[in-house]
C-alpha cells in the first residue's frame, strides 16, 4: 500500500532541486566549457623583472679538459710475433736513442730471428711498461713499451668552430693542473675543421722542467680570447627542457617564449648566440612561473 506524500514533504524537494538546478546552472556559466575554472579569468598577472637584452664588448675565455704528452713520445712495438726474452730499463729510467729495451725469441722452427732486439727510437725516459713479466706473448700490433721525453709537455685541444677561429699564435692560454697554473704556447693551429664534429685543433706546448707533470694526466687549458660583442645575461633568464632552451620576452602584458642558444659563461650568467635581438625586454626573474602568452606585471 503506498502512502500519500505529505504536502510539506513535496515542497522541501522542490526547494532543494531547485537550489541544486541553480547552483549547478552558475557553476557551468562561471567555469566555461565542462564546467571547470577559467584560467585565464581568475589568474593574475605574472609580476617579473626584465632587463633590455644589449650587446657588450667583453673578453671571453673557453676551457678545454684534453691529456697531457710529451713533446717526444713513442708507443714501441715487437717487429714480430714471438714472447718476452728480456726486459730492459725499469719504468722512469733515462734511455738514449739506440739504446736496448727489450728483446723477443722467436724459436719456431723454419724461423729466421731467434732473437731480436728492440731499440729506443728516441731519447727520453721509460714512461711505461704495457707487459710485466718475461715470457708474454706480444704481436708486431702490440705496444711493448712507451718513451716518452716530457721536459716540455703537448696539449692538443679541440675547439668549437666559433672559438677555434678566434686562436691566433699570441692568444694567451694558462694550463691548470695538481692546484698549479702554468702559461703554456700555441704551436700550430690546424687549417680544417674535423667533419663529424665540427671542431678545430689547437696545439700548445708547456715548459716542464721539473718533469712534476706527466704524459697522460688532464690539464685545463683557459684560452683568452680578445673582446668582441656578446649579449650576456643572467642565467635566471634561461629556462631549459626537453625541447630546447628558451627565454621570455615582455611584449606589452604579455609574455613571450622565444627559443635560443646559449653558451654558459660563468654559473651566474649565460651568453646568448641565436635567438634574442637587442632591446628586447628580457625577464631574468619570473621565468620558471611563466608559459607562452602569460600575463606579466613588470616591477623594479
Amino acid at each position: 500500500m503506498s502512502v500519500p506524500s505529505s504536502p510539506k514533504v513535496l515542497t522541501t524537494g522542490l526547494s532543494l532541486l531547485c537550489c541544486v538546478t541553480v547552483v549547478t546552472a552558475c557553476t557551468a556559466e562561471s567555469g566555461g566549457r565542462g564546467g571547470r575554472p577559467s584560467t585565464d579569468a581568475t589568474k593574475g598577472p605574472v609580476s617579473v623583472r626584465v632587463v633590455e637584452a644589449a650587446l657588450q664588448t667583453a673578453p671571453k675565455q673557453v676551457t678545454v679538459d684534453a691529456p697531457l704528452f710529451g713533446i717526444h713520445q713513442a708507443e714501441v712495438y715487437s717487429k714480430v710475433t714471438g714472447r718476452v726474452a728480456s726486459i730492459g730499463p725499469q719504468e722512469g729510467a733515462a734511455v738514449k736513442a739506440g739504446d736496448l729495451l727489450f728483446r723477443i725469441d722467436r724459436n719456431d722452427a723454419g724461423e729466421s730471428f731467434l732473437n731480436m732486439p728492440t731499440n729506443s727510437p728516441i731519447t727520453g725516459w721509460v714512461g711505461r711498461w704495457h707487459v710485466t713479466t718475461v715470457g708474454e706473448q706480444v704481436t708486431p700490433s702490440d705496444a711493448v713499451v712507451t718513451i716518452v721525453d716530457d721536459r716540455t709537455l703537448r696539449v692538443i685541444a679541440h675547439m668549437p668552430a666559433d672559438d677555434w677561429t678566434q686562436v691566433t699564435p699570441s692568444t694567451k692560454v694558462t694550463a691548470t693542473l695538481l692546484g698549479q697554473s702554468r702559461s703554456a704556447k700555441v704551436v700550430s693551429i690546424a687549417r680544417s675543421a674535423d667533419p663529424g664534429s665540427g671542431r678545430g685543433r689547437v696545439t700548445v706546448e708547456i715548459a716542464n722542467p721539473e718533469r712534476d707533470w706527466r704524459a697522460g694526466m688532464y690539464a685545463r687549458l683557459t684560452f683568452e680570447l680578445a673582446p668582441r660583442p656578446r649579449m650576456l645575461l643572467s642565467a635566471g633568464a634561461l629556462i631549459i627542457t626537453d625541447q630546447g632552451a628558451y627565454v621570455y620576452e615582455a611584449d606589452g602584458s604579455e609574455a613571450k617564449r622565444t627559443a635560443v642558444q646559449f653558451r654558459i659563461v660563468n654559473p651566474d650568467t649565460v651568453e646568448i648566440t641565436e635567438g634574442v635581438t637587442p632591446n628586447a625586454k628580457i625577464v631574468i626573474a619570473g621565468a620558471n612561473l611563466l608559459s607562452d602568452k602569460s600575463r606579466v606585471q613588470i616591477v623594479d
